[in-house]
């Protein structure tokens, strides 16, 4: 019992002694786990994700889990919501901290009760409640919710995270004594080399698998030879916790340059407003292209992102001729647990340079920049792009079916986009009775065509707010969404609830709405939940429908205004 008692609460021993002073601010002692029982971690903070960084931590568990409050305060916050954080509750604290638990299938009997007149009021499934101040007093530990899949989720588990209450950032929730057993370093899969010529640009890259001996990585011959004289490193690695097989993300990286630092990254807080800068921080062309998370180890120019300290010439390292330079690079988890990574750099005796540029139109990272036609107008403000962008640009008269303008092809999808930046287009024998259903459609090279919307400018240009670079149009959408009934008969009476998918023809981004809906019985509107990622709407009978016939209603629409009427009698 005494080794078991020790193997259990060494890591939080470690835990304790190697966090920086910094990080020690953080109260140990006032929050408690979420849940009963061992923590154990389906996702860490900071990990990195499609365009932002995971903003807490995943608790493993089961649908209906008890979840606890963290400690003791009120309710500040409940939203529900299609997808995101799903259901969603916030807890204000008086230590200047907000808890936030996100997925929930359900809550404490008082919340449930509150969020359902609210949104019976509302005559609405999504809702963001604020509770009066003191209307719900919580205690550490006690029973506020239960745990789920809601939301942008795709298997049962809590996400938990902690935030400073005057600015929103969300915290490390492992900085606050939270338990969690962690006896294993992260594991480094591979190197990425980024050959660098003049101006920064890229002349070659290559991947550079790594291997592993007396517990140090390492590369074949010790020695890697470059062929230009400034590169760049990146890094794919993840941490490993005891009792899970989850790949998650890591704490802190360091890259030590004959044993001086010049790079750090760590995951200690998060600003939002900074989190789509994950675009610059990881290889963008490996995520989009092969689903494949490689951490630079080096700035591009437009990287505002600050989890970086004590970065040196923005992390590149330059090698002079004849001399050969130490790399290390330190990987840690939170628990103090170390993966370390050890080879040197040397120019090789055959230099490369950069093949020269192909570009259209040359947009500066740190200005704004303009390009204007008969048939495209396009305005990027400063900072839309990470580094300067070499677009290339193509432009074709489109003869397919709902296509009303000509295809215009913006350099490529491997380059990522920070800011929204304005698209207009001139339609071509777009029909005056369309015009009302026409929008600014991307066009992936999957087929996929995604609605950004578009008002009329009175030069007769359809204008939209866009945030990819790709194939563009103007196509229309007069098509309704589409409602098929999942779980649905005439008799009704022995069931507790009925389902329907509801479907749209084109996918929503931007300022454009996603599909709305409304269901009545007997004319009376009724709660149906809305879970986006199953396309699955669920109304869940109460005892608001008495035994008899009925008639069941439902409205769905899209951001076009194009709806669906679906009516069908049954008996309860």
């Amino acid at each position: 019992m005494l080794l078991r008692l020790l193997s259990i609460s060494l890591p939080v021993l470690l835990l304790a002694f190697v966090l920086p002073n910094d990080e020690n601010r953080y109260p140990k002692d006032f929050f408690a786990a979420p849940v009963s029982g061992q923590l154990r971690l389906s996702g860490t903070f900071g990990e990195l994700r499609p365009d932002h960084f995971h903003s807490g931590i995943d608790i493993k568990g089961g649908l209906g889990v008890p979840i606890y409050a963290a400690g003791d305060g009120e309710v500040y916050c409940i939203k529900i919501n299609p997808g995101g954080y799903g259901s969603v509750m916030y807890i204000r604290h008086p230590n200047g901290y907000t808890t936030l638990y996100a997925h929930l299938s359900g809550f404490s009997p008082e919340l449930a009760r509150f969020i359902e007149e609210k949104q019976y009021a509302a005559q609405l499934f999504t809702v963001e409640l604020y509770p009066e101040p003191g209307q719900f007093p919580v205690k550490k530990g006690q029973l506020v919710a239960k745990m789920g899949n809601t939301g942008h989720s795709f298997g049962p588990h809590l996400h938990f995270e902690i935030r400073e209450t005057a600015t929103d950032r969300s915290i490390n929730p492992l900085l606050f004594g939270l338990q969690v057993i962690d006896n294993t370093p992260p594991r480094v899969h591979e190197l990425k080399l980024y050959q660098l010529g003049e101006n920064q640009q890229l002349a070659e890259t290559r991947r550079v698998p790594l291997l592993i001996k007396n517990g140090q990585y390492g590369v074949t011959g010790d020695t890697l030879k470059v062929k230009t004289k400034q590169v760049g490193l990146a890094i794919k690695a993840y941490d490993h916790m005891d009792g899970v097989n989850n790949w998650n993300g890591i704490y802190t990286i360091e890259l030590f340059v004959d044993d001086r630092r010049v790079y750090q990254f760590a995951t200690e807080k998060l600003d939002f407003t900074e989190t789509r800068y994950i675009n610059a921080h990881v290889d963008y062309e490996e995520r989009v292209s092969r689903n494949s998370y490689f951490h630079r180890c080096f700035l591009l120019p437009g990287n505002a992102l600050s989890m970086y300290e004590q970065v040196q010439e923005s992390g590149k390292i330059v090698i002079a001729d004849k001399q050969v330079r130490k790399i290390n690079i330190a990987i840690k988890d939170v628990a103090g647990n170390t993966a370390r990574t050890q080879f040197w750099l040397k120019l090789d005796t055959a230099l490369v340079t950069a093949a020269a540029r192909q570009y259209n139109y040359l947009l500066p990272y740190n200005q704004p920049s303009v390009i204007n036609s008969n048939d495209i107008k396009l305005q990027f403000p400063e900072g839309t792009f990470y580094e300067d962008c070499y677009m290339q640009y193509s432009v074709v008269p489109e003869r397919s079916a709902n296509v009303f303008s000509k295809v215009h092809t913006l350099h490529h999808t491997r380059v990522p986009v920070h800011r929204f930046y304005t698209m207009a287009l001139k339609p071509v024998n777009l029909p005056d009775s369309l015009r009302g259903k026409a929008f600014v459609a991307y066009c992936n090279s999957n087929g996929k065509v995604t609605n950004y919307g578009g008002k009329w400018q009175p030069d007769g240009l359809l204008k939209a707010e866009v945030r990819t670079l790709g194939e563009f149009c103007i196509k229309v959408d007069t098509v309704p969404p589409t409602i098929t009934p999942e779980r649905f008969s005439p008799v009704l009476s022995k069931v507790s609830s009925v389902s329907f998918r509801i479907r749209d023809n084109f996918g929503a981004a931007g300022t454009v709405a996603g599909l709305n809906y409304r269901a009545e019985i007997d004319g009376q509107w009724v709660l149906m939940d809305y879970d986006q990622k199953y396309d699955r709407i669920t109304y869940r009978f109460t005892p608001r429908v008495v035994p008899g016939s009925h008639v069941f209603h439902l409205e769905v629409w899209d951001g076009m205004g194009n709806k669906r009427v679906w009516d069908k009698n049954f008996t309860r």
